[in-house]
């Protein structure tokens, strides 16, 4: 497991990247703990290989806590993952949920899904009552809609840190960043507009 501490917009959060079982099990509990104390929505994002289109890493954020874990390093997926993603009390929120959790629902072995997973856009275009944010996939532009400034990686500075693959022993912060970035960014302005609701 390596840890990555990062930063944006002065908001410091911590990144694990797991390949072994006993520490993703140890990972995902420390997450549910979280999840007792705060709003149940988590951002969720996979990665997967630019040439085969295999998910290879799952990608899980909330609060100050981001667990990116390597499914390409796993022969199985651990059962705290797959009772974690079915959890129908936790909001998991991302773009292309549904096919993500499908990308990764062959590997795990067990016949449960994210069934509360839901677009950001659709999120969004339901709790601020604008259906023509259903379908937008650009975090800048729904986080804008809530009022947060939030700036992503450039396409050039994604291109320039994009590894062909996730499945290195070790990556750089940028790397890591934009990893994480939109499963981050899923989350933030998914809580924003979760509080919209109270």
């Amino acid at each position: 497991m390596c840890i990555y501490e990062l930063e944006i917009k002065d908001v410091k959060f911590k990144v694990s990247v797991i390949d072994d079982a006993d520490v993703i099990d140890k990972k995902i509990s420390e997450l549910s703990g979280m999840l007792f104390k705060m709003r149940r929505v988590v951002g969720f994002d996979v990665k997967f290989n630019s040439q085969t289109r295999i998910a290879e890493m799952l990608i899980l954020s909330a609060a100050n806590l981001c667990l990116a874990i390597q499914l390409c390093r796993l022969s199985r997926i651990p059962e705290s993952v797959t009772n974690f993603l079915a959890d129908r009390t936790i909001c998991f929120v991302g773009f292309g949920v549904d096919k993500k959790t499908a990308s990764i629902h062959g590997k795990t072995g067990y016949p449960r899904n994210c069934d509360t997973g839901i677009d950001l856009g659709h999120l969004a275009a339901r709790v601020l009552k604008k259906p023509k944010l259903i379908g937008l996939t650009g975090i800048a532009e729904l986080a804008k809609e809530v009022g947060i400034d939030y700036n992503s990686l450039s396409n050039k500075e994604i291109e320039a840190v994009t590894p062909p693959n996730w499945n290195a022993w070790v990556f750089t912060d940028k790397q890591v960043l934009h990893a994480v970035e939109e499963a981050r960014g899923c989350y933030i302005v998914a809580d924003k507009l979760l509080s919209l609701l109270n």
